[in-house]
């Protein structure tokens, strides 16, 4: 009887060799783990220098957006400032005069 028990149930061996495979496996999974961090790193890296780029650009253009808005309220300012001064008033009539022969010869 003691040699069927030694058949049915593994021997010390065999269960250690299990145990080495199940550990090769495990270490194959962290392995093959470690390798999808590192590329999944890489990755993450190409990003966050596109971000940081992309960050910079706008950055540039918005400074770009306040120097074109500067420049259109100071020319907006200008042509308040000649609408408003005394040599357009005063020529108004002549501006007028010019329009009205203008017209007469395209007629």
């Amino acid at each position: 009887m003691a040699d069927r028990t030694s058949i049915n149930r593994p021997s010390k061996a065999a269960d250690a060799f299990e145990d080495d495979i199940a550990a090769l496996n495990r270490a194959a999974e962290l392995a093959a783990l470690c390798r999808l961090v590192r590329t999944q790193d890489r990755a993450l890296l190409r990003s966050q220098r596109k971000v940081f780029a992309l960050s910079a650009q706008v950055a540039a253009l918005q400074q770009k957006q306040l120097d074109v808005n500067d420049q259109r309220n100071d020319l907006a300012r200008q042509v308040e400032d000649l609408l408003s001064s005394s040599s357009w008033r005063v020529t108004a009539p002549l501006r007028l005069l010019a329009r009205f022969l203008r017209s007469r010869r395209r007629s």
